[in-house]
């Protein structure tokens, strides 16, 4: 690997362009087998394995929308930002390889702060086998990161969001909720003075925090399920159940969806944070965002082995109820009354998340 510039005390103003894309590529370091031409030229060249499809996912997030400095740590967002790209390639059941990589920096950045939001995306990178081929900078007002992910995927075998039947069970993996409860608890809505609870542990608020700053994408156990064929449909959880359960059931064929309240997975930190006596439970539970867990359906008849996935990849799933052929999504409380379930967050209204302080994104 060559070395990293020795201006991290320095702002990328200073130093200019070039030095900031040499900083990169430092970080970068050598390219792997299968990639001809790589960071330095005005593109890329990749062979693509035979039998193979590419699968491409791409997404932005600007300060102050998606991301608030005050509460993320450079290394954080570095991340982060590849993990939302990395959860997006699991639901396809693609096996992400390639990533590029957008920055615009106010020119009083410092470049310390790259140093370690370089860190904190390439080791997130690393640990998938996943390697930064390019991108671009430009001077901006706030920060603004844009990725764009390669996978692959045998040919044939992508899932999609829509393919569930009447019949099928629905699965969401490990927690849901601790994103934006974590975020809440960033932005101080949960201090004793805000009337929501009593008390959070400092072991409770670094593990709902570090949900919300640093996701797990759940890659192997999409890859996994993909490779078996054993789902119908699958969509990581960016947006809150109730939005991205919407997806579902869109079609063809167009099929409902109903949710089981007493069979969605919280973790002990959630429900010890937020009692079963709060009325933002659900609210969180439901709508909150930016989980990155993966929702998907699979046929009653693939429960073993969807277990037997599930047990190797090391991420629990939980089954939270049924498509049917009634239209929407319809939420079964713990009361037994059926409720329809609407809403999750939108980017472009004003509110639409119990954490709306800036956008959570697909």
């Amino acid at each position: 690997m060559s070395s990293v510039p020795s201006s991290s005390a320095h702002a990328v103003g200073e130093r200019g362009e070039f030095d900031l894309i040499a900083r990169i590529a430092a970080h970068a370091g050598a390219m792997p087998v299968g990639v001809r031409v790589g960071i330095g030229d005005d593109a890329a060249v990749i062979t693509c394995p035979a039998e193979h499809e590419l699968v491409v996912t791409t997404d932005m997030l600007v300060e102050g929308r998606h991301f608030d400095r005050r509460f993320t740590t450079a290394a954080d967002l570095g991340a982060k930002s590849l993990a939302v790209n990395l959860s997006d390639a699991a639901a396809m059941g693609a096996v992400p390889r390639h990533v590029f990589l957008g920055l615009g920096l106010p020119p009083a950045c410092p470049c310390s702060w790259v140093d370690d939001f370089l860190a904190g995306f390439l080791a997130a990178a690393a640990a998938e086998g996943v390697v930064l081929l390019g991108g671009d900078t430009v001077a901006a007002g706030e920060i603004i990161v844009s990725v764009t992910l390669h996978g692959y995927a045998t040919v044939g075998s992508a899932v999609r969001r829509r393919g569930a039947r009447p019949g099928d069970d629905v699965y969401v993996s490990g927690t849901i909720g601790d994103s934006s409860l974590g975020l809440e608890l960033l932005r101080g809505g949960f201090s004793p003075a805000g009337g929501f609870c009593d008390h959070v542990t400092a072991a409770d608020r670094e593990f709902l925090v570090r949900r919300h700053n640093r996701p797990t994408p759940r890659v192997r156990l999409g890859c996994g399920l993909a490779a078996d064929r054993l789902v119908t449909a699958m969509i990581d959880l960016s947006d809150g159940l109730a939005g991205d359960a919407a997806h579902l059931t869109a079609g063809p064929p167009a099929v409902g969806v109903l949710i089981e309240e007493s069979a969605l997975p919280l973790s002990p930190a959630f429900c010890r944070t937020l009692v079963p006596a709060d009325p933002r439970r659900r609210n969180f539970a439901l709508r909150g965002g930016e989980d990155y867990e993966l929702l998907f359906t699979a046929p009653p008849a693939a429960a073993a082995a969807v277990g037997e996935v599930s047990a190797a990849v090391g991420v629990p799933v939980r089954r939270v109820g049924r498509a049917d052929d009634r239209p929407g999504v319809r939420l079964r409380r713990c009361s037994g009354e059926i409720i329809p379930l609407i809403g999750g967050f939108d980017h472009f209204a004003a509110a639409g998340s119990p954490s709306a302080a800036w956008e959570q994104h697909e």
